[in-house]
């Protein structure tokens, strides 16, 4: 029985809903993780030198990675040293930073903490106070972020489109239409088996007579014997069919004799 139209509007709109929200649980998938990879640049200047680049850039970009949570790939620094700079009226050491990062990683709160670990981390690694230092932290939209051909912005919205293409081909898989198609396939082919006449059913099958000997010559098939209605076990049908059939044998003797002697008879005149 197929299901009325109030019905399918219904199962429609209830799909559309869960649709909804299961496409809306891929795009915050997505976008968490590009969130979660996405490139933090800082840029340094600073007018000390520093003898060993190396060991420096590579102690910055672990506390770096350390403080925005997440994988040293992601942490990308620039470093212009021995640089003229005259910071609050003096040529004093002094350094200027730059951060670069998605909205979502340079929160008010989170630049609040972060300003101060990272400035005891340069006068450590440095020697420069915090008050020699200036800090800017500039947030970069997922449009104005790019890296590997691709901004932010571009990466998220091919994530979504294949986790749908994903989600289409599993619900096309596990939908119970391909099934019902093949339930009433099946069901018509055992319908149609059912209405087809099986063989030997209905046709009645003859009695065979075995032949006769070459003695007994041209003689006729014996009449099967009736005998008389009676119930199984009874005595008075036991004696009919004792009865009956000596008379029986006797006719038949009876006509092959005058056969025989009529086709002698002919032969003679």
């Amino acid at each position: 029985k197929a299901p009325s139209k109030p019905k399918l509007a219904k199962k429609r709109s209830n799909l559309g809903f869960f649709e909804e929200a299961f496409l809306g649980d891929q795009s915050s998938w997505a976008r968490e993780r590009v969130h979660g990879d996405a490139i933090v640049m800082a840029e340094l200047k600073t007018n000390v030198i520093i003898s060993d680049e190396y060991t420096f850039i590579t102690g910055l970009s672990y506390h770096l990675s350390a403080r925005y949570q997440r994988p040293i790939s992601s942490i990308v620094i620039t470093l212009q040293h021995g640089a003229c700079m005259f910071f609050a009226g003096s040529f004093e050491a002094a350094y200027v930073m730059s951060i670069f990062a998605l909205p979502s990683q340079l929160l008010p709160t989170t630049n609040k903490r972060n300003a101060a670990l990272i400035q005891d981390y340069m006068l450590e690694a440095l020697g420069v106070r915090p008050a020699r230092g200036f800090l800017r932290f500039v947030p970069t939209q997922e449009e104005h972020l790019a890296c590997n051909g691709k901004t932010a912005a571009g990466e998220i919205e091919e994530l979504e489109k294949g986790s749908r293409h994903e989600s289409r081909q599993d619900r096309r898989a596990s939908s119970p239409v391909s099934h019902q198609g093949h339930d009433k396939t099946g069901s018509g082919s055992r319908v149609f088996n059912i209405l087809r006449p099986l063989p030997g059913i209905g046709i009645p099958t003859p009695d065979l007579t075995p032949p006769g000997s070459a003695g007994e010559g041209l003689s006729t098939m014996p009449v099967r014997p009736s005998f008389g209605l009676g119930t199984e076990g009874d005595p008075m049908q036991d004696e009919d069919m004792e009865t009956s059939l000596p008379q029986h044998q006797n006719q038949t003797r009876q006509r092959k004799k005058s056969f025989v002697a009529s086709i002698f008879s002919r032969s003679g005149n």
